[in-house]
């Protein structure tokens, strides 16, 4: 305000030559009451800026923190469908499994889309920039979204550009997202027919290529006032299209934004009726040309189990049991322990082949029982440690890795993951 009165009265001689002094005073006055009152306008958006950014912060912080605590109790609720799945039921009763195994996936996927929606309106979603083979991402997709296709009457197909270079530079995980959420929309709203994906290579320039990838469905269509609901949160193409699908309406949201994040943009083309097409362009680096190991996350289906002495650190006394019914079940020996300074206790007096490591513990985390376990001695700087966590962040993972970790599984955790990932840790040991 000081700076204000300063202006006003060095305006005040220019003025005095034109007018008197009390329409000076006069228009004075009401400058000041307009400054005035701009500066208090000013004030209240800040302080209204700051405390919405609060509310979103603590909106984010809350959903992180029940993210993780559905997690949890999810994680046991499908390990022992999982479990059941491959014992002797007689037809009806696996369809009961089936039935339950197919909705813990359907509250996983909102759990995950509301997570990564509040993430992503937070500003915090960080993308990773790593090498990644994009059929390899393609095909997880379709291997992923298999379960919940009506494969006796969908056909599930894809392509990929001969001319399109075998490696790329980008995010992986979040580019199977999308595909995970175009895919399941597909399978969502098509009753018969085919679903494909098919990636283009529309150009490339020097150390970048710029492709497109073609989602395309034979299912309901959507009419051109649909489409333009399509991408806005929360929000199905109708009434009727919730009731009957559900869902949160969450994942083309997700998918927009993410492709945006990504430099890219994302499009649809539609008719009701015949068939539905989602198009994303993305512009990527090439990978690195010297030294380049890209890491697959599945090996064969076919398992050959060999068994091993595992160490499972678990607080959580469902899961504790949930975990030693999966890995005993393909033979390994197992011991379990409910902190990290037990794991430590363990670690010393026994010769594990690999440790299953929860991250959130009460005495120690999974974390410093980590770092730890790598200053013990030699022999346990060779000790595969597997992250095993409800929390699902890729900055979840990142801490995994710079504590020690060799590896990372986001709970819920299926049995076929599970047995993935330990058998992988058995091939690279031995």
């Amino acid at each position: 305000m000081e700076t204000i009165r300063k202006r006003r009265n060095g305006d005040k001689t220019a003025f005095s030559n034109l007018v008197g002094d009390s329409e000076i005073a006069a228009l004075a006055s009401t400058l000041d009451s307009l400054l005035v009152e701009r500066v208090e306008k000013e004030e209240k958006l800040l302080v209204a800026k700051n405390n919405a950014m609060a509310a979103n912060e603590a909106k984010s912080s809350f959903l992180a923190m029940m993210g993780h605590e559905i997690r949890t109790p999810l994680h046991s609720i499908m390990g022992y469908a999982d479990i059941l799945a491959t014992s002797e039921l007689n037809p009806e009763q696996y369809k009961f499994i089936h039935s339950i195994q197919k909705a813990s996936d359907i509250l996983l996927s909102e759990i995950n889309d509301l997570l990564d929606f509040s993430k992503i309106e937070a500003g915090k979603l960080s993308l990773e920039n790593v090498d990644f083979e994009i059929a390899q991402i393609v095909q997880d997709s379709i291997d992923f979204s298999l379960p919940l296709i009506d494969q006796d009457h969908i056909n599930i197909s894809s392509s990929i550009d001969s001319k399109l270079p075998k490696l790329v530079k980008g995010d992986p995980l979040r580019l199977k997202q999308i595909l995970l959420n175009l895919l399941s929309n597909s399978a969502k709203f098509t009753c018969i027919g085919e679903i494909s994906i098919r990636v283009f290579l529309v150009s490339e320039e020097n150390d970048s290529v710029t492709l497109r990838i073609e989602v395309s469905d034979t299912g309901i269509g959507l009419s051109e006032t649909e489409i333009e609901k399509l991408f806005k949160p929360f929000t199905q193409a109708d009434l009727s299209t919730t009731r009957k699908f559900g869902g949160t309406g969450l994942g083309l949201t997700i998918c927009r934004k993410l492709t945006e994040l990504m430099g890219g943009n994302i499009s649809v083309k539609s008719t009701p009726q015949v068939g539905t097409t989602f198009i994303v362009e993305l512009l990527l680096k090439l990978a690195d040309k010297i030294g380049v190991e890209v890491n697959h996350s599945a090996i064969s289906n076919h398992h050959q189990f060999t068994e091993q002495y595992i160490l499972v650190a678990e607080d959580n006394l469902v899961n504790q049991q949930l975990m030693s019914i999966m890995l005993k079940q393909n033979g390994h020996k197992v011991d379990v322990v409910s902190n990290g300074a037990e794991v430590i206790d363990a670690v010393k007096k026994n010769k594990y082949d690999m440790v299953l490591m929860d991250v959130q513990m009460p005495v120690m985390d999974g974390l410093e029982a980590t770092r730890q376990i790598c200053t013990l001695s030699d022999d346990n700087k060779f000790l595969p440690i597997i992250a095993m966590t409800a929390n699902a962040y890729s900055e979840d993972m990142n801490s995994c890795y710079q504590a020690g970790m060799n590896d990372f599984l986001s709970k819920p955790v299926h049995l076929d993951v599970l047995t993935t990932t330990v058998e992988k840790w058995v091939h690279n040991i031995h």
